[in-house]
């Protein structure tokens, strides 16, 4: 093996990247094909306006026009650990004859194709609110502002609900109230025992829906006051409450299936958005060339 790498003719440029292994140790290098590229998302659907950088070395092999690159052929290099100059304590592979600048025109035709198919930004999009994520967002972050977002549509549709409820409280108060202004029951203390009834059942009707607040939750499956019921009042609102319950409970579901509804949007970049900032021959040691 040689001890520096040949330097071919041409325009062709060389780096190294460095060794992760301890100093004093002969380290094998091998050469590889090394790109760097900027990438320019517009994408006018979900708004996403983002420049990336990404920075790749693949295998010299012969190149065959038919022949993509996948994936798994293609590996990631952190341009920080580049060096310019060769190190010393080194072994180099010898550099494939056929590499020349036509080689290397050829291998970025085959590294843009790569790029159309396989280089993405992927963001998430909510369905019913058709919002995107902003570059960067996690679907958590993502769903918490959704959650936001939502919660002012919420509040009105529970204020509408209340209002619902309310009104058949008042109806079952009225009818009641009558019964006591008519003498209906044979004293006082009854009289006074249903308005308390009365009120009661109103209080926890009205903390029901103050308490109601759009949350992605469990809801809680012991719903409402339950006591021994010895009058038809008790029954009725007992029933009127469990049916506001229910109600709200419904109303918060399908919020927070709005909120869940939320899927991967994939952005791939169109060939005038691909930059290439940096083609070259980059040198490997072999403990980071190893899959």
């Amino acid at each position: 093996m040689q001890r520096y790498p040949a330097n071919p003719s041409g325009k062709i440029k060389h780096y190294y990247l460095r060794s992760t292994r301890q100093s004093g140790r002969v380290v094998e290098y091998m050469p590889c094909l090394y790109f760097e590229a900027k990438i320019d998302f517009a994408d006018v659907r979900s708004r996403l306006c983002e420049t990336c950088s990404t920075s790749n070395a693949v295998d010299i092999y012969p190149l065959d026009e038919e022949t993509l690159w996948t994936e798994d052929m293609v590996r990631g290099v952190e341009p920080s650990s580049i060096r310019a100059s060769a190190p010393r304590q080194a072994r180099f592979r010898p550099l494939p004859e056929f590499v020349d600048a036509d080689t290397i025109a050829q291998a970025e035709t085959q590294y843009f194709h790569y790029l159309l198919r396989y280089f993405k930004k992927r963001i998430y999009r909510n369905f019913a609110l058709n919002v995107y994520s902003s570059p960067g967002e996690t679907a958590e972050d993502f769903m918490a502002r959704c959650l936001e977002m939502f919660s002012e549509p919420f509040r009105l549709d529970l204020d509408n609900l209340h209002e619902v409820f309310e009104r058949r409280l008042g109806q079952v108060k009225e009818r009641y109230q009558k019964l006591i202004d008519w003498g209906e029951f044979d004293s006082p203390r009854r009289s006074s025992q249903f308005k308390s009834i009365l009120h009661k059942a109103s209080e926890r009707v009205e903390k029901m829906f103050l308490r109601a607040e759009l949350n992605l939750k469990p809801i809680p499956s012991t719903p409402v006051h339950a006591s021994p019921t010895r009058f038809e009042l008790e029954e009725r609102l007992h029933s009127l409450e469990m049916e506001a319950y229910k109600s709200i409970g419904r109303l918060l579901s399908a919020y927070q299936e709005k909120v869940r509804n939320i899927d991967e949007y994939i952005v791939h970049p169109n060939l005038k958005d691909i930059h290439l900032v940096r083609t070259c021959i980059l040198w490997m040691p072999d403990e980071a060339h190893e899959p």
